[in-house]
């Protein structure tokens, strides 16, 4: 029975079972944006203006970043920062408009006229479209000038060392600075730096295989051995089966490899306890396929060459069977011509026959016609 002292509270369904686990909302429905710690405790030093998309206004967001004091003001920045005050201004004033009380007309009007004229300098500001009148390189210019000047140089520097034209002899004077504040790079290249670099990883190439050399030497017999050990014919992959070797003698490999083997036995005990005794007519068949597949081991020498010959003769033999459907194909269409032949032939001689009675009983037509016309001229 439940507890009297919980009847009769607002909020609850007692028609419905209870749940004390609920699913978590649909991806659609989740929040896509972290909201981070409130606290005062905790100050944000990113220069933003704003942490959060503002609502209600069709603007993109993103992080605007506002110059120091005595810094100079970049145009993306100062677009930017217009575009947040005039943000704010508009809120302040639905603010205003929605604390004027009714009877204040001439205060409602004041708002009215100051809401529409932000309005339409924000309209100003919407349509100056600063991202598309400059280009994107303007504007990564504008903002880190430091930036691209360092991919400038670096840009300048690259093209140096492909074209590698160096005076090895003499110096060119710097260049005069027409003022103060420019900066002077001056690029020293060594190329003996460079043949050095290259001669030490030579070198050290080199030392490297006298060192195989020296452990493997030129004896045919520890090659074989190697390669009979390792299955391999290169000494690439000998080193890499011989390290895959070495890791099982790992303590921790070991303990592993013993246990399975453990298992193994186990197993293989379970299945000669379970395996019925052979009979003596099962064992005898088993002891010829035996002697069989002894037999059978001559031919394994010559079963590869064969199998490669078949696989040589295959395409042949598809062109052979190939060319056997096109005769038959062939043949099957000159039969049906012969027939077509000489059911026209046999139609032809009809024809003709016809033809040539046509012709007789026209003569005749003709000739009594002739007579007619004689008959009728008397």
């Amino acid at each position: 029975m439940a507890d009297p002292k919980y009847a009769n509270l607002p909020g609850i369904a007692y028609d419905q079972p209870d749940v004390f686990e609920t699913s978590d909302l649909p991806e659609v429905d989740q929040a896509a944006f972290d909201i981070g710690d409130e606290s005062e405790s905790v100050e944000h030093f990113s220069d933003r203006i704003s942490r959060y998309r503002r609502i209600g206004y069709d603007v993109t967001s993103g992080d605007f970043e506002m110059a120091g004091e005595g810094e100079h003001e970049t145009p993306q920045q100062k677009y930017q920062r217009l575009q947040h005050e005039l943000r704010e201004l508009m809120e302040d004033v639905s603010q205003i408009k929605q604390n004027v009380k009714a009877d204040e007309k001439s205060d409602q009007n004041s708002v009215a006229i100051t809401a529409k004229q932000v309005g339409n300098l924000e309209k100003q500001l919407v349509e100056l479209k600063l991202e598309q009148v400059l280009s994107s390189e303007i504007i990564a210019n504008l903002s880190d000038p430091q930036g691209t000047l360092q991919k400038k140089l670096l840009n300048q520097v690259e093209s140096f060392t492909k074209t590698g034209s160096l005076s090895t002899g003499k110096k060119d004077p710097a260049p005069k600075s027409s003022g103060d504040n420019q900066l002077i790079y001056e690029l020293h290249y060594k190329p003996e730096q460079v043949k050095f670099l290259q001669s030490a990883k030579v070198a050290e190439f080199e030392r490297r295989i006298e060192k195989l050399e020296s452990l493997i030497g030129h004896n045919q017999d520890k090659m074989l051995t190697l390669t009979n050990d390792t299955n391999q014919k290169h000494l690439l992959g000998m080193v890499s089966a011989l390290s895959s070797k070495v890791s099982l003698l790992d303590p921790e490999q070991l303990d592993m490899i013993e246990g399975r083997l453990h298992i193994f036995s186990q197993k293989l005990h379970a299945i000669s306890e379970k395996t019925p005794v052979d009979t003596a007519d099962k064992q005898s068949k088993i002891s010829e396929m035996y002697q069989i597949v002894k037999k059978m081991e001559s031919l394994n020498v010559t079963l590869p060459e064969v199998v490669e010959r078949m696989v040589a003769l295959k395409g042949l033999h598809e062109q052979a069977l190939q060319f056997s459907k096109t005769v038959t194909q062939l043949d099957l269409t000159q039969q049906q011509i012969q027939a077509a032949i000489k059911d026209n032939k046999k139609l032809l001689k009809e024809v003709q026959e016809n033809f040539s009675k046509n012709m007789t009983v026209i003569k005749n037509n003709v000739t009594n016609l002739d007579s007619r016309i004689s008959e009728l001229k008397k």
